[in-house]
């Protein structure tokens, strides 16, 4: 199989994993374990197979129909049977619509979850037409043979029964860094690393292949390591023939370098177990850690400690110095507690401003002294830019068996007893049960988020939207605060996330519209007209009552609708698509202004674009902050505002936080930009002022 679009979101590393796939020459792809839905299929399916994704996507077996009729019986049972076991590794030809046919290599294996599970199936197809069509050269004659090998790319080489050099083509003069003339009757480990391998038989021995081989029409297919001129070793992957001349018995090799391959399915691998801004293990991987630790325990009889540690007031060193500086710092608090660990512990950057630690113990007064230490190494300021910022952390302890047998367990009750430490100040906390009632880490605060909304704790803030040709303001997105009269101000993230697992979401939104349209409506009686973009949860679009709610509230505070614009998440629509897409054109059909958030880092963007009816996409802040120092987050960026201007859509840049973004995104063709650099989130009263001094032009001049 093959794969093109994906149709759920995933986390930040997620998304640079699906652009690193999409550049790749084979075709990545992936399925539920039924086979009945089409998850993700990379655009190299289009080009190999000749047929739409979208195609596809609508019909996930449609793949099968391209299949050469005396190839299909063999791999509709294969895929049928050895998929899930991840034993799939099959070779056949299809069919394209226009009549040519193409070799194909399928292999599949399962994707589990942290419950071992198989969730998704997926798999790695490539084209190797190319490779067929060279053996079958190989055996037809040595004439054509050598046709073929003097402008084939890939490196042909051929031995005698001594192991001598009898033919290297160019491509292998591209690949190895020799001369023909260097190599033509010198021994093969001039080549190769190793010789001899005598558990493969006679057509490994010739090559010194190492492993994973398959046998196919009197050839086998094997992955060997190479040696160039330069001693530098190299992966490659081999499709070996064995045939006779004269009398004569060579061997002949069509040879690959996958360095390239090897390096992109590290990358891949990497990314889905590591935080990609600091380098640690992230969470998925930390509970393996963390449950590996605790089978360790149990098989030799000791106590193992989970530490959850969190930074105090973080959020105050993102909102004041930008979100840049906030990521230098926890790059180097991850450095710092690293340092402070032996090698036997595990740490890992949990999300956020949050880091946990994996501690095989003999006693939990081991994890005090642990505990102790990591406070100790926080205490020295970090210099930012010449500034000293000082981090307090906050630390909770969980230890097995004691407080839990499994990584959840322990994880779950580290976090409440961190949040003890957190509101007593008291720098580290072992977990006790009494300690739950006092944690107001889901249920209670949910509890004062509802009081809070009754109450009148929660505000909005507004950033300004930038049109970069024009340089005016044509617009802010309302941004909820609250501000908990015992906690402070209450960051967003640990809020919102909970009230849409809730029906506090539509409170919450109710109450932004109802503060936003309030505000939109003073503007323009001012004189001031501005748009207001307010931001929808999942569960908003999946309420049928919600488009006359926001009609109701249109009327009511006499706003017109093209005032008004509704931010949405690519998660948001793909939860339920389409109950999510009646919702949508019901909005834009009241001639309300819709546009995509966050795009870019979920898997829906290609394949449902076309069929939204929304007027804007915002890109994402992870690929427009690193735009400066990453040439791959320059591309995405590029070709996101290409795609949205061939679409007839607006672009907006999310998290620009310099002159040279700014400047950058400008000659991109970007269309408009917010983020810390033209201003942060700010009062109503604030953005009056801010309006009047800034060298942007208001939208009411």
């Amino acid at each position: 199989m093959g794969s093109s679009e994906v149709k759920q979101p995933g986390d930040w590393e997620g998304e640079i994993t699906r652009q690193l796939v999409a550049h790749l020459r084979e075709v990545f792809w992936m399925t539920d374990p039924e086979k009945t839905e089409m998850i993700y299929i990379s655009p190299g399916y289009q080009e190999i197979w000749g047929r739409s994704c979208e195609d596809l996507y609508r019909s996930p077996r449609s793949w099968i129909d391209a299949i050469h009729p005396d190839d299909m019986e063999r791999v509709v049972e294969a895929a049928l049977t050895k998929q899930v076991g991840g034993e799939y590794d099959e070779e056949y030809r299809i069919i394209r619509p226009d009549g040519s046919i193409r070799w194909i290599r399928g292999r599949a294996f399962p994707v589990r979850n942290e419950s071992g599970v198989v969730y998704r199936i997926a798999g790695i197809s490539e084209d190797i037409t190319k490779r067929k069509e060279m053996e079958a050269a190989l055996r037809e004659s040595e004439a054509r043979f050598s046709g073929i090998i003097s402008i084939a790319a890939d490196a042909i080489i051929m031995v005698n029964e001594a192991q001598r050099i009898v033919l290297f083509n160019k491509g292998a003069e591209q690949v190895f860094g020799y001369q023909a003339s260097e190599v033509i009757g010198q021994p093969l480990d001039l080549l190769l690393p190793l010789r001899a391998i005598e558990t493969h038989g006679e057509y490994l021995r010739a090559f010194g292949a190492s492993s994973e081989t398959a046998r196919f029409m009197g050839s086998r297919v094997c992955k060997i390591s190479g040696r160039r001129k330069d001693g530098t070793e190299f992966p490659a992957e081999a499709s070996i023939a064995k045939w006779s001349r004269n009398g004569e018995t060579l061997y002949t090799a069509v040879l690959r370098d996958i360095t390239e391959r090897e390096r992109a399915e590290e990358a891949i691998q990497h990314l889905a177990y590591f935080d990609p801004l600091t380098g640690l293990p992230n969470r998925t991987r930390f509970h393996e850690i963390a449950q590996r630790a605790i089978l360790a325990g149990q098989y030799e009889g000791k106590p193992v400690a989970v530490l959850v540690m969190d930074l105090d007031r973080f959020k105050e060193i993102n909102d004041t110095l930008g979100h840049h500086r906030g990521d230098f710092v926890l790059q180097q608090v991850g450095l710092r507690l690293k340092k402070a660990l032996r090698p036997t512990d595990a740490i890992a950057r949990l999300g956020g401003d949050e880091f946990g630690v994996v501690l095989p113990i003999a006693a939990p007064e081991d994890a005090f002294v642990v505990a102790q230490k990591l406070l100790k190494v926080m205490e020295s300021p970090f210099d930012i830019e010449g500034l000293p910022i000082n981090i307090e952390p906050s630390i909770g302890i969980a230890v097995y068996p004691d407080h839990g047998e499994s990584a959840d367990s322990l994880l779950q009750r580290a976090d409440v007893a961190m949040y003890v430490s957190k509101r007593g100040g008291r720098g580290y906390t072992l977990y006790a049960p009494d300690l739950d009632r006092h944690s107001p880490r889901r249920l209670a605060l949910l509890g004062e988020l509802r009081r809070g909304i009754e109450s009148g704790q929660l505000f909005l803030h507004y950033q300004p939207k930038v049109d970069l040709v024009l340089k005016r303001v044509v617009g802010v997105e309302a941004l909820v605060r609250w501000q908990h009269p015992e906690l402070g101000r209450v960051p967003p993230d640990r809020f919102i996330g909970p009230a849409e697992q809730t029906g506090l979401i539509g409170p919450l939104t109710q109450l932004v519209l109802k503060e936003a349209l309030t505000q939109c409506q003073a503007w323009i009686q001012g004189g001031k007209r501005i748009p207001v973009a307010v931001n929808l949860s999942v569960r908003n679009l999946q309420d049928p009552r919600f488009p006359d709610q926001v009609a109701e509230m249109l009327q009511a505070f006499s706003v017109p609708p093209e005032f008004l614009e509704m931010e949405i998440t690519e998660s948001g629509i793909m939860a339920d698509a389409e109950t999510a897409m009646r919702t949508i054109t019901r909005l834009s059909e009241m001639g309300i202004s819709l546009a995509i958030d966050d795009f870019g880092i979920g898997y829906s963007s290609l394949s449902y674009l076309q069929r939204l009816r929304v007027d804007s996409i915002k890109i994402d802040r992870s690929f427009v902050m690193n735009m400066r120092v990453s040439e791959g987050d320059r591309t995405i960026v590029r070709a996101t505002i290409d795609l949205a201007h061939n679409l007839g859509l607006k672009v907006v840049a999310e998290g620009v936080e310099d002159q040279e973004t700014l400047e950058k995104l400008t000659s991109l063709g970007c269309d408009a930009a917010q983020g810390y650099h033209t201003c942060r989130p700010i009062s109503a009263e604030e953005f009056a002022r801010w309006a009047s001094d800034s060298p942007w032009t208001p939208a009411w001049d």
